[in-house]
């Protein structure tokens, strides 16, 4: 099981910069102030993705997603995700990671991304 979870845990490490780059270009075209990098790698957001694992084959429902690294990376082993945030450009960069990882990771056919609170 932790092989999958390295893997996640890799493809966050390895991904991000590009992910940075697509959100800081977009950043700099609306003014609600989020750091195009505020959501990152860290001591504990590495200890919190060794334990998607648990997800797998699941159905999760991702309530307050902000840009949507986390669905992304649990949609690698979960049956389905379903991703919320009230904030509209949070879920535009969300969609942004979409795209990028459809077309440099993996599929992400079962990461749907919605606005508004649960």
């Amino acid at each position: 099981m932790m092989n999958e979870n390295i893997n996640i845990l890799d493809i966050a490490k390895n991904h991000l910069p590009a992910i940075y780059e697509l959100w800081k270009k977009s950043a700099q075209k609306t003014t609600s102030g989020y750091p195009f990098d505020y959501q990152n790698i860290s001591t504990k957001s590495e200890a919190l993705i060794n334990n998607f694992y648990r997800l797998k084959n699941r159905n999760v429902l991702d309530i307050g997603c902000n840009s949507g690294l986390y669905s992304l990376l649990i949609g690698r082993i979960a049956h389905s995700v379903i991703a919320t945030d009230i904030d509209q450009e949070l879920i535009n960069r969300a969609i942004q990671a979409n795209q990028y990882f459809e077309k440099y990771i993996y599929s992400t056919h079962n990461v749907k991304f919605k606005t508004g609170n649960f």
